[in-house]
């Protein structure tokens, strides 16, 4: 999957993943071993984008110097994969094809949700 371009995370809400629920998206993982031996150093795999979840509004500095405050809308969104490599806590390079290269930090999760295990989520603000 190649992307160029860059999501602006400044002007993402929780409406510019909706309609990609059930789309790809890809990711490189982290150095590391699952429970089945298998090392994932620099594999790429595809992730499922199976869940967008709105997280309210949060207020925050509109610089680091500044004492004007903004209101940002906090979302979530929850992506599914392959079950036998490991995921770990962490920066993650998300790519998909129409949004284009998305630097997020996820957390590994192990629930199910539709009958789909979940592996990851990333919460922006």
């Amino acid at each position: 999957m190649a992307t160029a371009k860059q999501l602006d995370l400044a002007k993402a809400t929780v409406d510019t993943f909706k309609p990609h629920i059930g789309s790809k998206f890809e990711t490189t993982l982290f150095a590391g071993t699952s429970e089945e031996g298998i090392k994932s150093d620099g594999v790429t795999v595809e992730l499922e984008l199976v869940d967008c979840e709105d997280r309210g509004e949060i207020q925050c500095p509109e610089g680091p110097d500044s004492d004007k405050m903004l209101t940002r809308k906090r979302f979530s969104v929850v992506f599914s994969g392959p079950e036998n490599f490991p995921f770990f806590d962490g920066v993650y390079q998300l790519r998909h094809a129409e949004l284009g290269e998305i630097p997020a930090i996820a957390l590994s999760r192990d629930a199910e949700k539709d009958g789909k295990v979940v592996l990851l989520t990333a919460t922006f603000s």
